[in-house]
């Protein structure tokens, strides 16, 4: 503490002040940082989609599970400021990921979870979505159109899966940049985080940590988690 502030007292002396004055100790937001033009745009999408109907959209995200996880140091932060820029560490890539997934969801529920390599290029994406993802969407919603949201990674927005998503006639929704927070699948990935450590002991090995992954993902089918997470899109626009 002396090192960082030049103050003559003890870290532990400099918390019990800064709490008495309301500034408490927090462990810090993990956030993508904005620009403004990032937050220009995501204000135009959330005014544009503000009364959309979610109930049927198909929300779809990859995510990396390992058996550790990334520590993050305390802070001291008044109340509603967890979101400022201060607060935040920017996310990173640790290079301690074990498997990684894509998966699907909607108002009704979780779809597939589909094991996906380290290095997902677009055909492998386009045979998931094609051999995987259709036909166990076309059981839940046999004549609908397709409503999608995914993220704009290179994978997602090359030439070739644009061409493959237009050719099966996607309604794809044009997701703002860094807007994580604004795909409600963001939140069931955070559930299966929650969960991670219950139920047993943790995963050490890549079959177990397969399973665990899997055995958290089908639990939230007949539950209400994603029909909550999808009626909360009105109030993250």
């Amino acid at each position: 503490m002396r090192d960082r502030l030049g103050l003559q007292c003890h870290r532990t002396t400099v918390g019990r002040y800064l709490h008495k004055e309301g500034i408490p100790r927090r462990i810090p937001a993990v956030k993508p940082l904005l620009t403004e033009d990032h937050r220009r745009v995501r204000l135009q999408f959330c005014q544009e989609n503000l009364n959309r109907d979610f109930s049927t959209v198909v929300f779809s995200d990859e995510k990396n599970f390992c058996t550790n996880t990334d520590y993050r140091p305390p802070l001291w932060r008044r109340n509603n400021t967890r979101y400022d820029p201060a607060n935040i560490i920017p996310n990173r890539t640790t290079g301690r990921t074990t498997m990684g997934y894509w998966g699907w969801m909607t108002a009704d529920g979780p779809g597939d979870l589909v094991s996906i390599t380290d290095r997902m290029n677009s055909q492998q994406y386009v045979d998931i979505l094609n051999n995987s993802f259709i036909p166990s969407y076309r059981i839940l919603y046999p004549q609908s159109r397709i409503t999608f949201v995914q993220d704009n990674s290179a994978v997602h927005t090359s030439h070739k899966v644009r061409n493959y998503l237009a050719q099966e006639d996607y309604n794809v929704i044009a997701w703002p940049a860094k807007s994580p927070d604004l795909n409600p699948i963001e939140n069931l990935w955070g559930i299966m985080v929650q969960k991670w450590s219950t139920g047993g002991p943790l995963p050490n090995r890549r079959d177990n940590l397969d399973s665990h992954c899997r055995r958290l993902w089908e639990s939230f089918r007949g539950t209400d988690v994603c029909k909550n997470l999808v009626g909360s899109m009105r109030t993250r626009m």
